[in-house]
């Protein structure tokens, strides 16, 4: 998140905005031109069951898709202009990184 926001700076911002149960601070990514003006939004949070592992990679294409083409595509232009974009790429990062270190696929196939 810190490499898009350092890449994309003038439309890529990073927040926290909470902790897990394990202390683990939650950020997003938020996404817009400032204008100055009051915009809609649209929020956007996947990981939020620990083992939903292709959502947080669906977000990060989402991101990618947004930031490779708002320059280029007027549609993308728009939205990023009139709209702000808050993504949470893994809301429940305690499960996330449960299921992939200490409670795997294959330990639940055996069961």
């Amino acid at each position: 998140m810190t490499q898009v926001a350092k890449a994309y700076p003038d439309i890529v911002t990073v927040m926290d905005y909470g902790k897990t149960y394990e202390l683990r601070t939650i950020s997003l990514l938020k996404i817009g031109a400032d204008t100055g003006a009051k915009k809609k939004a649209i929020w956007m949070d996947c990981g939020i069951h620990a083992r939903e592992w292709i959502a947080p990679a669906f977000c990060q294409y989402f991101v990618s898709r947004i930031l490779r083409t708002y320059k280029t595509d007027p549609k993308m232009g728009e939205m990023i202009r009139n709209m702000d974009f808050y993504v949470t790429p893994v809301l429940n990062m305690d499960g996330y990184i449960y299921s992939w270190k200490d409670n795997s696929v294959s330990d639940t196939l055996t069961e």
